[in-house]
């Protein structure tokens, strides 16, 4: 916290993969005066981990994770959304209004790119055996870069919510 401004993270990034076995995360920057909050947020999740596949083709140093025999392996979630939040006094109840979009390619960005590549890491601390898990497809598969392939096509979020949790 700074100010008015806040900074807020959630990822079971200490959890041995036995525990953490689907991937969750979520970052939230968000401005609060008095009893109204506006916030942008980032959540994402994915299914259980796969089996990985070491794949040249594949766009990542390492390859990727084949989670296709896997728990809830073509559902995913990268949520990029702003919210508007208030208090009510009285009673101490909270409000809130979201709206974005859920996209393969902000999971992908977040979670592939920016964490599992680690471009913001000196070289000798990069994890060379830090596995992709892929985009989901527009047939309902991996995505896997293959000639003719499509990603899903993104979704609008939207929602409402009485008494939210900080984050989600």
């Amino acid at each position: 916290q700074w100010n008015h401004f806040y900074l807020s993270t959630e990822n079971d990034l200490l959890a041995r993969p036995l525990l953490d076995r689907f991937r969750s995360a979520a970052i939230q920057f968000a401005y609060q005066k008095e009893n109204k909050r506006i916030s942008l947020t980032h959540a994402m999740w994915t299914g259980r981990l796969g089996n990985p596949v070491r794949d040249t083709n594949y766009h990542s140093r390492a390859g990727y994770l084949d989670t296709t025999n896997s728990v809830y392996p073509f559902h995913s979630h990268g949520l990029l959304y702003v919210s508007a939040e208030m208090v009510e006094n009285e009673f101490d109840q909270q409000f809130r209004a979201s709206v974005g979009i859920d996209a393969e390619q902000v999971r992908h960005a977040v979670q592939n790119r920016f964490v599992h590549d680690g471009f913001f890491l000196p070289k000798k601390l990069k994890n060379p055996n830090n596995f992709h898990f892929p985009m989901i497809d527009d047939k309902g598969g991996q995505y896997i870069f293959k000639t003719g392939q499509k990603i899903r096509k993104p979704k609008l979020y939207f929602n409402l919510f009485a008494n939210p949790d900080l984050i989600y």
